[in-house]
């Protein structure tokens, strides 16, 4: 494949996700408001009881889950997490770090 077909597929599949983007904005425009509002207000089913091996866990999963994709990728050696709420992030993270130093991602 030339260098010109794929810049050519680059700039149709960007302009395809735009056109996209645009058609769901105008046709759905208050529905990731809507999901947020609904996953707030609803916290005795959702943040609230959202554990992590037994600890509460007031991080969304999808957090969680980039969190766990990050440090596979990157295997840091040191992690650092500042802003805690209770405290329950830094208890996941090591963790992640444990499964990646016995070489198993």
């Amino acid at each position: 494949m030339s260098r010109s077909t794929i810049n050519l597929l680059i700039v149709f599949y960007f302009l395809f996700g735009v056109g996209i983007g645009w058609f769901w904005k105008t046709t759905h425009p208050h529905g990731l408001d809507e999901y947020h509002k609904w996953y707030y207000n609803h916290s005795d089913e959702t943040w609230e009881n959202t554990r992590f091996l037994g600890v509460i866990a007031d991080k969304f999963p999808l957090d969680m889950w980039v969190y766990q994709e990050i440090i596979t990728e990157t295997k840091p050696d040191v992690l650092i997490e500042a802003g805690t709420f209770r405290g329950e992030v830094p208890s996941t993270l090591p963790q992640y770090l444990t499964y990646c130093n016995t070489g198993a991602c």
